[in-house]
């Protein structure tokens, strides 16, 4: 992959992207203001509409009220996760979580670009990069490797090998270079 597009993906990171962290609080903040404020309003609005047990408006917000609460607890778990992670203890030249790896796939030629993730953390698919986590085929092979190291991944399909390219870890990011 050439200089000027790894740089714009560097480009992309800094003024798109906010911390997992920062994502997670985010999201929680949303979902514990339509818990408290938006779904109680809908609820008394639907209320007022007579008879409960035949009141579809009312029995979709508290499903939605249920689906929320059990995002809400999902994601605060993930934000515990995260608050335990010592910074200090993620290399800053190899393949760690936070890092962002460009690779190239030798069977297709084609470059790719993962993001070294805890959990994932949105549900909105990134087209910069895919995230991968220490549980997945790719994310178990890239962990700790360096720019240039080749890995063989096993997957279900066959086995395919990467290329390390370039690499962002979670220090260059905070750092912003």
């Amino acid at each position: 992959m050439g200089t000027s597009v790894f740089i714009s993906i560097l480009s992309f990171i800094r003024e798109y992207t906010m911390t997992d962290r920062e994502q997670l609080e985010q999201e929680i903040d949303r979902l514990k203001y339509e818990l408290s404020v938006s779904i109680p309003q809908e609820m008394q609005v639907a209320a007022a509409m007579g008879d409960l047990k035949e009141n579809s408006e009312f029995s979709e917000i508290v499903t939605r009220q249920q689906f929320i609460g059990i995002r809400l607890q999902q994601l605060i778990q993930r934000l515990t996760a995260y608050k335990h992670i010592n910074l200090n203890q993620i290399p800053r030249d190899k393949v760690g979580m936070g890092s962002i790896i460009t690779v190239y796939h030798v069977e297709t030629e084609l470059t790719k670009t993962f993001k070294w993730v805890l959990v994932e953390i949105s549900d909105e698919e990134s087209t910069v990069y895919t995230e991968i986590t220490a549980n997945s085929p790719i994310g178990k092979v890239l962990y700790n490797k360096l720019v240039g190291d080749t890995v063989i991944v096993s997957l279900p399909n066959g086995k395919a090998t990467y290329k390390i390219l370039n690499l962002l870890t979670i220090h260059d990011i905070q750092k912003g270079t």
